[in-house]
């Protein structure tokens, strides 16, 4: 089945090519009745205006005959027989052709309705589906800061009563750094913004692991929003053109969740643009970390530790 993309324009090519039939056709049609009219206008008058539409066809042959036609006797006897019967087969190619493309335009037009309607239907259902997603994950959010919020209780009320208290355990994740801080021949300035940005992301990282919210996630797919990140991309670029008046470059910037979704950060926290390959990188860094440390879905993380490769 044909995209909507392709549809488009062979509907467009058929339309052109039906337009130029279509006036190839009252061209030829002129012609015909400018050479009937030859039959019995003693003037040269019909033959000069068959000889100008023949021209304005590119039918030079034509145009040549109707120039013999103006020869008194000769015109009448072989000229414009000939041209009667050339513009009949032309006239009767150039309706079937008119037909044919006009049935075409029609199909293609019904099945660039069909094509979107179909785009539009998809479009709705991803959206309702990132929709359930970002509703499963408020309600697993809100549980799980209920269960933090009942352990701080127990852990003040702990300490009112001057017992010990210890924070859940949970595994120390040992992470690689983004593979383009090994690379050679970088330069001081690019090494300096890339490790500046790596800094960020732990910060972040660290801020929600101080707050023990990382928990092993590796299912992100029914979680992730994309709407989210592309909305937040088209807004940043409009805040951008609205204050320099120009584009923001944003081919190597990523739309990043600071705390990453596989280690529990919520899909709908506020977002950053990154550098894509330390964002790219951290993720598979960090999902790569926690199948080697056998992790579970909703192992506790208590600190991510990024270690030189």
């Amino acid at each position: 089945m044909m995209n909507l993309q392709d549809i488009t324009k062979k509907l467009s090519d058929a339309t052109t090519a039906l337009a130029k039939a279509d006036n190839d056709l009252k061209l030829e049609i002129a012609g015909a009745a400018a050479d009937a009219a030859g039959l019995v206008d003693p003037t040269p008058a019909s033959d000069i205006v068959g000889a100008g539409i023949s021209i304005a066809r590119g039918d030079y042959w034509g145009a040549a005959l109707s120039t013999v036609s103006m020869v008194p006797y000769l015109g009448d006897a072989l000229a414009k027989p000939a041209k009667a019967v050339r513009a009949t087969k032309a006239i009767m190619g150039l309706e079937k052709k008119v037909a044919a493309l006009t049935q075409t335009v029609a199909d293609l037009t019904k099945a660039k309705k069909q094509a979107e309607a179909a785009e539009v239907a998809a479009k709705e259902a991803k959206i309702a589906k990132e929709a359930d997603a970002a509703k499963d994950a408020a309600k697993t959010q809100e549980k799980s800061s209920a269960t933090k919020g009942k352990d701080s209780e127990d852990c003040a009320q702990a300490q009112k009563n001057g017992k010990p208290t210890k924070a859940p355990a949970g595994v120390t994740l040992e992470v690689k750094e983004p593979k383009i801080l090994s690379t050679p021949g970088l330069s001081k300035d690019e090494r300096n913004y890339l490790e500046t940005e790596l800094r960020i992301k732990q910060r972040a990282i660290d801020r929600a692991a101080s707050r023990g919210e990382l928990v092993w996630t590796p299912d992100t797919s029914n979680v992730r929003i994309s709407s989210l990140q592309d909305e937040y991309r088209d807004a940043v670029a409009n805040r951008y053109r609205n204050i320099y008046g120009k584009e923001l470059d944003l081919t190597r910037l990523n739309a990043d969740h600071p705390v990453d979704l596989v280690i529990g950060g919520d899909p709908t926290q506020r977002l950053k643009l990154l550098d894509e390959s330390i964002n790219k990188s951290v993720g598979a860094s960090l999902f790569q970390a926690g199948r080697k440390a056998g992790l579970q879905a909703g192992d506790p993380i208590s600190k991510i530790i990024f270690v030189p490769r």
